[in-house]
């Protein structure tokens, strides 16, 4: 099959990386998807194709990602989760060496 995307020895000249976890056979870990920039990471975890869990990591402050920002009842502090959706919807459907 043809694969999408580039080469990972390229990372440090990208704006973002999708990384991906699709769950396969019997194995327990769920399937995700996630953008990684130099300052954030994003991911969605999913259960039959519905999304069940976000996390949201500003890494420049937390840099071990313990911090979900997205659950840190602080609201004010929430990043614009519809665009990043969107974002990580068509990153994941980009075919071609035009992927992040």
């Amino acid at each position: 099959y043809p694969v999408d995307g580039r080469s990972l020895l390229d990372s440090w000249t990208r704006e973002r990386l999708l990384i991906e976890y699709r769950r396969y056979g019997h194995f327990k870990a769920p399937t995700w998807r996630s953008i990684r920039t130099k300052t954030s990471q994003y991911v969605e975890y999913y259960r039959n194709g519905l999304i069940v869990f976000r996390e949201y990591y500003a890494l420049r402050r937390d840099p071990w990602q313990n911090r979900n920002l997205l659950r840190d009842g602080t609201h004010a502090n929430d990043p614009n989760v519809r665009k990043l959706h969107r974002r990580l919807r068509a990153d994941a459907a980009c075919t071609g060496s035009s992927c992040p």
